[in-house]
């Protein structure tokens, strides 16, 4: 299925090669100002917004290909949650899963050429892989529990996941060439949403292993999985910085759920937005200078963006409808 983008799309966000020459000043994101879900894209400097998806069914779940030329989303516009992309090159949107079953959780690989997704077109959810070449799916997982959260390696040969396959949500990690899955997190409760680190050698996940959630850190090739957070709230969506220096997560040890920045070196610990609204989907700039997340601290949910070196806080979206989910174009 292919649907042509207007013409001012394609100039306002081709030719200025989404701002990259900028140090990427372009966000994704979704927002409810039109009445339903929709997928906006905004250059900041310029003040320029766009609605990209513009249909009447729910546009979720925006996520940039590694070079910034497509956008992946999730879309209920066909009555069935599919997957699409936005080709900004060819001026177009694409289906690309094209099943009855939902597709969703879409994650581009680093080389660009694979998309990983979550579909339960088999009965169950699994994990499939998309060339974006030919577009033929392939199941990844092929098991009969449930399977979702695909994350890439760096090098976009290995995919962390979470599976039900032991009874409790846990670990594992496929390796894409062979086809061989290991599990790597053990214990008797709830392990969730990995984060490879830039280097590809930790991984970030959240446990319930402690009574509570923490944010624990697993060395693969050591084995060795550490508590980083040691609270007795819940700490949790741990999200690497781009140099992998940092670690950012959301905890609500202060009451209400703010955003922390964890010096994995120093082992600091920083609440970076100090609010008493609840904050949340934060977003690293490329440059790891800035965090894009989402506050209700003006009473309803808008996107702000925060400089971690001057601690100024900005308020992009000033919308009375709800935006949420920033992502930074490439």
């Amino acid at each position: 299925m292919l649907a042509s983008l207007p013409i001012y799309m394609v100039l306002a966000f081709i030719m200025p090669q989404l701002g990259r020459a900028q140090g990427g000043n372009i966000l994704a994101f979704v927002s409810e100002r039109s009445g339903n879900n929709e997928i906006y894209v905004m250059d900041i400097w310029h003040k320029m917004l766009v609605n990209i998806t513009n249909d009447d069914g729910s546009d979720y779940a925006p996520n940039w290909s590694p070079d910034g030329a497509h956008l992946a989303f999730v879309s209920s516009r066909s009555g069935n949650t599919e997957i699409y992309v936005v080709d900004w090159i060819h001026a177009r949107t694409i289906a690309v899963s094209e099943s009855s079953a939902p597709d969703y959780d879409a994650r581009w690989s680093p080389d660009g050429q694979w998309l990983a997704f979550v579909s339960a077109r088999s009965g169950n959810n699994e994990i499939y892989i998309l060339d974006m070449e030919n577009r033929q799916p392939i199941n990844a997982t092929n098991f009969f529990s449930r399977d979702d959260f695909p994350v890439w390696s760096p090098d976009s040969q290995k995919i962390a996941y979470v599976s039900q396959r032991g009874g409790q949500r846990q670990i594992f990690r496929l390796d894409t060439a062979i086809g061989e899955i290991e599990r790597i997190s053990y214990n008797g409760t709830w392990d969730d949403f990995p984060a490879w680190s830039p280097d590809g050698r930790y991984l970030a996940f959240v446990s319930r292993r402690d009574g509570n959630q923490e944010i624990y850190v697993l060395d693969t090739q050591t084995d060795e999985q550490r508590n980083m957070t040691y609270s007795d709230s819940n700490d949790y969506s741990p999200i690497w910085s781009p140099d992998g220096r940092q670690l950012a997560f959301l905890s609500n040890r202060d009451g209400n759920v703010e955003i922390y920045v964890l010096d994995m070196q120093t082992q600091n610990l920083t609440n970076v937005t100090q609010s008493r609204a609840a904050e949340y989907h934060p977003a690293w700039s490329p440059d790891g200078s800035q965090i894009a997340f989402v506050s209700n601290r003006s009473r309803n949910n808008e996107i702000y963006i925060l400089d971690l070196a001057t601690g100024d806080v900005v308020n992009v979206t000033q919308n009375e409808a709800s935006d949420f989910k920033p992502v930074w174009s490439p």
